[in-house]
């Protein structure tokens, strides 16, 4: 599949992608990108009383002078992005196996790494606080010796 351009904002293109057609309507749908590239995560429900599946699809999204182009894919095509909603892979049914591990796996590093970051940042903040009562006991020193 190729590549479809509009002339709206993002927020209209997103809105656009997300109106079902009659057969299907979208049921829970997020960005996750920046102001210029992402991907539409969707879970798409038929609407007649028939089929009652429901199923993934994403829209990569690229905004290039003055259009928003997006990229249809659904989780049967395995597509190379994997910041699809945990949840969203709970309320489908398996479509593609090997992709939703990739997913699992980079919630897993992604959790590993925020995780990683909280610790570094609780380490500076315990290391400053020490500095500042070395600090504080070195002054304390030098006034008890009237220096």
């Amino acid at each position: 599949m190729g590549w479809y351009g509009d002339s709206v904002s993002r927020k209209e293109k997103i809105r656009m992608l997300t109106t079902g057609n009659g057969k299907t309507k979208c049921i829970r749908y997020c960005y996750r990108g920046n102001a210029f590239k992402g991907v539409l995560w969707q879970v798409w429900e038929f609407e007649d009383k028939f089929h009652g599946d429901k199923f993934i699809t994403c829209d990569i999204l690229e905004y290039r002078q003055g259009y928003w182009y997006n990229k249809p894919l659904d989780e049967s095509m395995h597509p190379y992005y994997y910041s699809c909603p945990l949840a969203y892979l709970a309320m489908t049914e398996t479509v593609n196996k090997e992709w939703r591990e990739s997913v699992k796996e980079y919630h897993a590093k992604s959790k590993t790494k925020r995780e990683q970051l909280s610790n570094q940042r609780k380490t500076i903040k315990h290391n400053q606080a020490l500095r500042l009562l070395e600090v504080m006991a070195f002054e304390n020193f030098l006034n008890m010796r009237g220096i």
